[in-house]
């Protein structure tokens, strides 16, 4: 009986033993997920703002003649066949300078807008031009049109008082995010480094890139063509990687697993 009672307790023991490790994988893997997502999220700050160079926020708006305007700001509408509207005054951020815009169209005040199309982009001194008695630091000529809702969001929160310090962090994210991303995932789903890092951590940075070529095309803006190559690798070097952490659980990858989990202990990253 005593042997009976003893057998049932230590069944009843690994059924906890092996509910308790189902339980701590799944914690692991959902901390993991969550980690890979808020690496993400973080990122698109800087993504997206990069991108948006010459992008910012109404302050002053108001209509305008092609008559009133300067007579060499005249003569070049005239010879582009461009038709001025408005007067816009767009305040930037990161890095902080202010635009007088000749526009096509007006605007509300506190709309975010992004300038394309440039017919003249000066560096001027405010005071030669009598358009606005408000200091700026540009004068551009250009079509203007409204950032898209998740633009606007990502560009209304960089405006704020704190904003400077989300943009910093989301640089770091770009540039460290992919290495710390990859090392906490495998370090939470086999508690020792791994083989397949290296190629995951290239995927991740080409994957950035690849975010950030798609972004450029959508608002015109040119990249290198090696840029363009390496943001589409992230194809080759995903398959690659599930490649390299199959063949680390087959026997053949078993000594490369032992090296990989010594040199872990060593680095004090694995029991």
């Amino acid at each position: 009986m005593k042997e009976e009672t003893s057998f049932i307790t230590k069944v009843q023991r690994k059924r906890k033993q092996r509910l308790g490790e189902k339980r701590a994988f799944a914690a692991r893997i959902f901390l993991a997920a969550s980690i890979m997502i808020i690496y993400l999220l973080l990122s698109m700050p800087y993504l997206i703002h990069t991108n948006l160079g010459n992008a910012g926020t109404i302050a002053y708006s108001k209509q305008t003649t092609i008559e009133s305007l300067p007579k060499d700001v005249q003569e070049i509408c005239k010879l582009r066949g461009f038709n001025p509207t408005a007067v816009l005054l767009v305040k930037h951020a990161y890095p902080r300078w202010t635009t007088l815009v000749v526009a096509s169209s007006e605007f509300s005040t506190g709309a975010l807008v992004e300038m394309y199309d440039y017919i003249v982009d000066w560096r001027v001194n405010w005071r030669d031009f009598n358009l606005i008695d408000q200091a700026f630091d540009r004068l551009a000529v250009t079509e203007v049109k409204q950032l898209d809702p998740p633009e606007s969001w990502i560009e209304g929160t960089l405006s704020n008082p704190f904003g400077g310090y989300l943009l910093d962090l989301s640089l770091v994210d770009f540039y460290v995010g992919p290495v710390l991303t990859v090392l906490c995932v495998t370090l939470l789903a086999s508690r020792r480094l791994a083989l397949w890092n290296t190629p995951a951590i290239w995927g991740f940075y080409s994957f950035q890139v690849w975010m950030a070529t798609m972004i450029a095309s959508i608002h015109n803006i040119y990249m290198a063509p090696e840029w363009t190559y390496f943001g589409y690798s992230f194809l080759g070097l995903l398959p690659l990687t599930i490649y390299i952490w199959h063949f680390e659980q087959t026997e053949a990858g078993k000594s490369i697993a032992d090296k990989m989990r010594a040199i872990s202990k060593f680095l004090g990253l694995a029991k």
